[in-house]
């Protein structure tokens, strides 16, 4: 997405905010909570000793994880999280493709760290469980063009009707327990029920 949007092939993009952002104009709209997720098989789902704040990230090293490859975001946000920690993850298996992963962790004992958004288009969602994890793991979401081309109106008026429809989307419920942070909605209650 970053490269099609720096080529000109696309005026703007959705991006997931990370090191090395050159040549990149970028927009945060929202930050993003990552939750442990674990088959509803997995001895942590009916765990009942969890603390409230979610599972220590010094748990989640002693974890055969199934995570995307080195290349990806989410990967690289994962492991600087876990060095903050001072702990280094069991990477038990990469695979890229997110519903794939899924299917990993409700076969097996792995587990794997991913957005609500991303299990919620999941078929599998309903056979796992998302954990909340103590130290909670952010990844910011942005509308990203780029530095050395202008927008022109109809790109601006695309993205303003973008803008608005992802506004409309954070609106729903499930949403709240998501999300820790929107531009786009200065007074969403992060304290919602989900639904």
């Amino acid at each position: 997405m970053r490269q099609w949007i720096l080529d000109g092939r696309l005026d703007f993009g959705l991006v997931y905010e990370s090191t090395g952002e050159a040549g990149l104009r970028l927009e945060r709209l929202f930050s993003e909570r990552l939750f442990l997720v674990v088959s509803k098989n997995h001895v942590l789902s009916r765990e009942q000793n969890i603390p409230a704040a979610g599972v220590p990230m010094e748990r989640i090293a002693s974890l055969p994880l199934v995570l995307p490859g080195r290349g990806y975001a989410i990967r690289s946000l994962i492991e600087r999280m876990a060095e903050k920690s001072s702990v280094k993850l069991t990477v038990a298996a990469e695979v890229d493709a997110t519903d794939q992963m899924i299917d990993v962790v409700v076969c097996t004992d792995f587990c794997t760290i991913l957005s609500l958004a991303a299990l919620r288009t999941s078929l599998l969602a309903k056979r796992v469980v998302a954990l909340p994890i103590a130290a909670p793991v952010l990844r910011f979401v942005s509308l990203a063009h780029a530095n050395h081309r202008p927008l022109s109106i109809a790109a601006r008026e695309v993205q303003k009707t973008f803008k608005e429809l992802i506004e409309e989307k954070l609106r729903e419920p499930w949403w709240a327990r998501a999300i820790t942070e929107s531009r786009l909605l200065p007074k969403l209650d992060n304290d919602l029920s989900d639904s």
